[in-house]
């Protein structure tokens, strides 16, 4: 659930301008797919440009982790702070001051093959810097899902999905092998990072590393991509899996990583609707997205 935004934005400017010590031309609210609020301010002097995030100051140890590795991974991408002396509060919030990132957001169905591999060699040099950082949250093996997933998974329009992961379970395709772990963005989809000509600008959000395989981290941007689609879209899904499967040809990952990263996605996702009641509504939508991990998981074997 995203944070509600009880103030205004003048409000929050007033406040900005005590702390940082000048003045702003602007600060306007960027919409957002996290749980927080962000704004771009413009100082007046300058004419700089930066991102304010207000977080839950409650969660002292989530911020305390995005703060170290955004140190951790100066050099890279990541968008950086731009003050990091200043720290403040604001109508129950933790302001956070980060470099600013200009782009925009871009669909895995409209990138070409060789924007693909550059996608790829970015998040593989992403990758390499995430391995650097310390502090991470432990992983949960699928294989622990599956066993909470399984018991209830049962009743009418559940028992194609069942099949199919007790057949990924013998393969064993649910379940982590150690010596493949590493550590992974984990909140890795196209609403935390930015292209500029269909190169990736800049990272966002980093504060849900975890170990895992870097192949999730493609399986959920993809996914992503494909769940913010409208109704009247659905046709584009084709162009996403087209996408997917290039980038599966193309990635250092092999098969049995593909298979592990798509069926954790869709346990977790299938948990979500359990979780919420398997009505018939529940199971149709269910089915919907389970077509769409069941043609990702033929992609990988092709």
């Amino acid at each position: 659930m995203a944070f509600k935004q009880d103030f205004s934005n003048e409000l929050l400017k007033a406040h900005l301008e005590k702390t940082l010590g000048f003045s702003l031309a602007s600060l306007t609210r960027l919409p957002g797919y996290a749980n927080s609020l962000n704004f771009k301010a413009v100082r007046a002097s300058d004419g700089l440009v930066f991102a304010v995030k207000c977080s839950d100051p409650a969660d002292t140890r989530r911020r305390a982790r995005l703060v170290t590795h955004l140190d951790e991974l100066k050099g890279t991408k990541a968008v950086q702070r731009l003050f990091p002396e200043v720290t403040s509060e604001f109508e129950g919030f933790s302001l956070l001051f980060l470099s600013w990132c200009p782009g925009e957001r871009v669909f895995a169905d409209r990138l070409s093959g060789d924007e693909l591999d550059a996608f790829l060699d970015d998040y593989l040099a992403l990758s390499a810097a995430l391995q650097r950082t310390s502090d991470h949250r432990p992983a949960e093996d699928p294989a622990e899902r599956f066993e909470r997933v399984m018991p209830n998974l049962h009743g009418f329009g559940t028992g194609r999905i069942r099949r199919f992961f007790e057949e990924q379970a013998a393969l064993g395709y649910v379940a982590y092998r150690p010596e493949k772990l590493r550590v992974i963005h984990n909140d890795f989809h196209h609403g935390n990072f930015l292209f500029v000509d269909h190169r990736v600008a800049g990272y966002f959000d980093f504060e849900e590393f975890r170990p895992g395989y870097p192949a999730e981290d493609i399986v959920r941007y993809v996914t992503v991509c494909s769940e913010h689609l409208h109704f009247n879209q659905l046709y584009r899904q084709r162009g996403i899996l087209s996408a997917f499967g290039r980038l599966v040809r193309r990635s250092p990952y092999g098969r049995d990583e593909w298979h592990v990263a798509v069926n954790a996605m869709l346990l977790y996702r299938t948990e979500k609707y359990i979780r919420r009641g398997l009505g018939l509504l529940q199971v149709v939508r269910l089915n919907l997205r389970f077509r769409f991990y069941l043609a990702m998981s033929r992609i990988i074997d092709d």
